[in-house]
């Protein structure tokens, strides 16, 4: 999986759909100076209701000035496909933002868009179980399913007839 990201002729471009807070907001400027390192085109959607003056977002400026970063809401299609706009083809999108389903639509739709596109992930949280102290991805989540764990499950079969 290495291969994939290297920087090619054809430049690699990750969108980071970014959380408004919490540990979120760390785990995608990290990985956003992680994906630059490697010469990877970064762009990040980052959800306005985060506040800017506090870390890590406060550090864009100076840590991510190399990085394409739009502030609007990661659930507004248009805004999200204008922070895309004259930028290469996404080959990877890192969904950092969503606590359902409908929430992954945008970078979903900018991700099946480009003819370049190679890998989806969804970033969730402890959020989803019930123990506190130590976790374990097996381990016991919440019910009715938090939201996010509703993104993780497989998507219901379609209809006969093809039907949405």
């Amino acid at each position: 999986r290495a291969a994939a990201w290297r920087a090619s002729p054809r430049m690699a471009h990750a969108l980071i759909v970014q959380n408004k807070g919490g540990g979120h907001g760390e785990i995608g400027f990290h990985l956003a100076k992680a994906l630059r390192a490697k010469g990877v085109d970064v762009t990040i959607v980052q959800d306005d209701g985060a506040k800017a003056t506090k870390p890590p977002f406060s550090e864009y400026a100076s840590e991510l000035s190399d990085c394409n970063i739009v502030w609007c809401s990661p659930k507004d299609g248009a805004a999200v496909s204008a922070a895309l706009a004259g930028k290469p083809p996404l080959t990877h999108v890192f969904e950092n933002y969503a606590k359902e389903p409908a929430d992954c639509a945008p970078a979903l739709a900018a991700a099946l868009a480009s003819p370049d596109f190679k890998l989806f992930t969804f970033v969730s949280s402890a959020g989803m179980y019930k123990a506190k102290g130590e976790l374990f991805e097996d381990g016991p989540v919440k019910e009715p399913p938090t939201g996010q764990r509703e993104v993780e499950l497989p998507p219901p079969p379609k209809p006969p007839g093809g039907l949405c």
